[in-house]
């Protein structure tokens, strides 16, 4: 699928808020012209005339707006929305203006269950799995509770990604947050009373802590970092949070409840493997508390919870990866630690290596194509597996661009 080392499909259908800018082919500063609080892409120079087209969620699905541009670059008036409806994740304008080619994208996840093998078996085939969830809805993570009695997922059912949990017994989902700018990587305090997850202010990831039936959110911490991805220490007393991630510099911050109940600041938590400190995904704690896993560019990488030095349990699968949005899981006595890989044509599955170092074995194959896992969900618990499986299609139409 084109050259691998400048193509990638991780972001494909991606539902984040983003902003377009412009900046002068001379010199200068950027400048702004969108909201950042939205999904704005795809921009292109506007037919006829100085200004853009692009693809937005500012008013609910993704279409097509322009925005007039004043001779600085900046805008002029608010956007005009051109599309109801339209689903487009990328539109192209031809030389001559006269036509508009667009990409509608349709995608499709929901969370699928197998059960966990003993430690030695064969591999389990994903055409085994079981859906747990169903609906035409984009789920991109999910956790199940300390209990095992509830699920709870991100999901776009209701038009904004919003936290829902549901019980695995059966019943209907129920919506636990209510975030204008979408709510992301649900998470259980090991109680099983809190949640935590991330939202969007003011263009940053921001993690958040509230009931797990619902309630007022509390930010956890501030500053300009971009935080996300929270993991909950095994005592609940700690969040581990990837700061960074959409930079080319991911680091760890910690921050600790105190006795008042407040979050204090982050500390920093360096990964280093070698010589030099390494960028790093989504941790994890072991369930002993001692120990941190998460997916870095080498690899598999395994170290003390206090940070400093890791080990290389396992090398990258390619220079491309990226799993890492997807944390590796312990077994539940803290021996094994279970990961995504994916092959050279981007087929995943999920390897297992003792935390104490060996050759890793394959635990499950991603061997049906009409099952892909898609996006970032990714749960082991004591007995079962947890995947966001995806159906994903795409169509390009041509319209003709008329003049007004």
């Amino acid at each position: 699928m084109g050259n691998v080392g400048f193509v990638t499909t991780a972001t494909l259908g991606n539902i984040a808020a983003s902003s377009i800018w412009v900046v002068s082919a001379e010199a200068g500063a950027p400048i702004r012209v969108t909201d950042d609080q939205s999904l704005n892409v795809s921009p292109a120079w506007a037919p006829g005339a100085i200004g853009l087209l692009y693809i937005s969620t500012r008013d609910g699905g993704p279409d097509v707006y322009q925005v007039a541009l004043t001779g600085s670059g900046r805008p002029r008036g608010s956007p005009v929305r051109l599309t109801t409806g339209l689903g487009a994740r990328g539109i192209s304008v031809s030389a001559d203006g006269t036509r508009l080619a667009y990409a509608v994208f349709a995608e499709r996840s929901n969370v699928w269950s197998l059960p966990l093998p003993a430690p030695g078996a064969e591999a389990v085939s994903i055409a085994r799995a079981v859906p747990l969830t169903l609906g035409n809805q984009t789920i991109e993570t999910v956790a199940l509770s300390p209990d095992g009695e509830w699920l709870a997922f991100d999901s776009d059912r209701s038009g904004v990604q919003q936290i829902y949990r549901v019980r695995l017994a059966g019943g209907e989902p129920e919506q636990v947050t209510s975030e204008s700018a979408g709510a992301f990587f649900p998470r259980w305090s090991p109680d099983g009373r809190e949640i935590s997850y991330h939202s969007f202010r003011e263009g940053l990831r921001r993690v958040f802590v509230l009931p797990a039936e619902g309630g007022t959110p509390v930010q956890v911490a501030t500053g300009p970092d971009d935080l996300s991805g929270a993991q909950w220490s095994p005592d609940g007393r700690r969040l581990l949070l990837l700061a960074n991630m959409a930079t080319s510099n991911p680091t760890w911050d910690v921050v600790t409840r105190q006795a008042d109940r407040r979050w204090s600041a982050p500390r920093r938590l360096p990964v280093v493997i070698g010589p030099d400190t390494t960028q790093c995904g989504i941790g994890d704690w072991s369930p002993d508390g001692r120990l941190i896993a998460c997916i870095c560019r080498p690899g598999l990488v395994v170290l003390a919870a206090t940070g400093g030095p890791g080990r290389l349990l396992a090398p990258a699968p390619s220079p491309t990866f990226t799993a890492q949005w997807a944390p590796p899981q312990w077994s539940s006595d803290s021996r094994l630690i279970y990961y995504l890989t994916a092959d050279s044509a981007g087929v995943h599955g999920v390897s297992a290596v003792p935390v104490t170092g060996g050759a890793p074995r394959v635990a499950v194959r991603f061997d049906d194509p009409t099952r892909p896992w898609h996006r970032y969900g990714f749960f082991v618990s004591r007995d079962r597996y947890y995947f966001t499986l995806g159906d994903l299609q795409s169509d390009i139409w041509v319209a003709e661009v008329g003049r007004r």
